[in-house]
């Protein structure tokens, strides 16, 4: 199976580099460029079975590349971003999950009815995310025999704890990855090969 990973735009977030304003999670004008110039850098490309962080902006940068293709994608709650305490834990054992909005123009190309969608609880802590990593670790590896290729639109600690976890690292990584910084991964039962990591698209 091959994996591409990609971390969402520029935010207003990463822009001010302040996360408390008002609608840091939309993308900024310069996320918007990236977004519309990644789909169209991806057009031509078989990006298999599409799957997306349900945040504002994994979707914002997911939506172009889809309208570009002319496919519908997938949430996946666990891509959420987590993982950001300064103390690590153990993983948990389940995870905790509460529910967001999605603009309601954005529903068609996830196949979902309304605009609610599932999205991990502002209390999870880092045991529990951790838990949403190695759920889709998991879930990948089942896929293994029915899918040849998935793509995951997600975000920047994810992705480290993605890879670390992945890749059975004995020292942690950082794994950085830039606004819209794309990995690709081959997957089999045996061999988990990084062809290249954090590439910039552009």
């Amino acid at each position: 199976m091959q994996i591409i990973l990609i971390r969402h735009a520029q935010t207003l977030g990463n822009y001010h580099n302040n996360y408390s304003i008002e609608n840091y999670d939309h993308l900024s004008e310069i996320g918007r460029q990236q977004a519309q110039k990644l789909a169209e850098l991806l057009k031509d490309r078989d990006l298999g079975s599409i799957f997306v962080s349900p945040h504002i902006r994994t979707v914002g940068t997911a939506i172009p590349i889809l309208k570009a293709k002319n496919v519908k994608a997938q949430i996946w709650p666990e891509l959420a971003e987590g993982c950001w305490q300064e103390v690590r834990e153990p993983m948990a054992d389940d995870c905790m999950m509460a529910t967001t909005t999605i603009p309601a123009d954005y529903t068609p190309w996830f196949g979902v009815s309304g605009a609610e969608v599932p999205l991990p609880h502002w209390q999870e802590g880092f045991a529990r995310a951790l838990k949403r990593v190695a759920v889709v670790i998991d879930r990948l590896y089942a896929m293994i025999d029915s899918t040849e290729r998935v793509t995951l639109v997600t975000h920047g600690l994810w992705l480290r704890e993605f890879l670390n976890l992945l890749l059975g690292t004995s020292r942690f990584s950082n794994f950085d990855h830039d606004n819209c910084g794309m990995t690709d991964i081959e997957l089999t039962r045996d061999i988990v090969l990084v062809r290249y990591l954090n590439r910039n698209p552009f």
